[in-house]
């Protein structure tokens, strides 16, 4: 036995399928236990961004995603924000989250994590569920980011939103500064614009 992965070409062929029936799909999603352990993956994730898709990928955040960080950032330079990854965290505890992945797992998803977020890729909104405890207090939102410029849509700052309407103990903190710092017809929104109901909660 061994393992057998989805190929480019089975990756082209269905994005061909996509458009010459005119289907509306918008994102491409890539998982099935470790999507990163597919050597031709950054290359299906460029297929599908170069064709006009976002691009969604379901990771452990283990080493396979650490072994395709310069092709990950390669990506990200070239098309932005219109990829996104989701990591799977098991619990908020290193125990409890060790109990159900393994021993030794923790680490190497935290560090993974770590340079994500200082890389800037976007944040999911089950990411933000995940990561919420009884203990959060406060949300830091920085969009559009220095000194990246990553900068957050309406649509996903509508999706932490609802996250955060589940845990009324969480306030966030937004840092608006470069809002007039804008590229390619990107149209900048506040958190509170996206999310009213959330104004007594936000501190701009």
């Amino acid at each position: 036995d061994q393992l057998a992965y989805l190929s480019i070409a089975e990756v082209s062929s269905y994005l061909e399928e996509i458009s010459s029936d005119d289907w509306a799909v918008e994102e491409i999603a890539f998982t099935g236990g470790e999507p990163f352990m597919n050597p031709d993956l950054p290359q299906m994730i460029e297929l599908s961004l170069a064709q006009g898709y976002h691009a969604l990928v379901l990771t452990n955040a283990m080493k396979p995603l650490q072994h395709k960080r310069a092709k990950l950032l390669d990506i990200k330079k070239r098309y932005g924000n219109a990829l996104t990854l989701r990591v799977s965290i098991d619990h908020f505890t290193r125990e409890r989250h060790e109990d159900i992945r393994g021993d030794k797992t923790w680490e190497p998803m935290i560090t993974n994590l770590r340079w994500l977020a200082e890389n800037n890729f976007k944040m999911a909104a089950d990411q933000l569920q995940a990561a919420i405890t009884p203990k959060t207090k406060w949300l830091m939102l920085n969009s559009p980011s220095n000194p990246t410029g990553s900068a957050s849509t309406g649509n996903d700052l509508k999706a932490l939103g609802e996250v955060l309407e589940r845990h009324p103990h969480v306030w966030v903190m937004t840092d608006d500064m470069y809002e007039h710092v804008l590229y390619d017809g990107f149209e900048f929104k506040t958190f509170a614009q996206v999310c009213p109901n959330l104004m007594d909660r936000t501190l701009t």
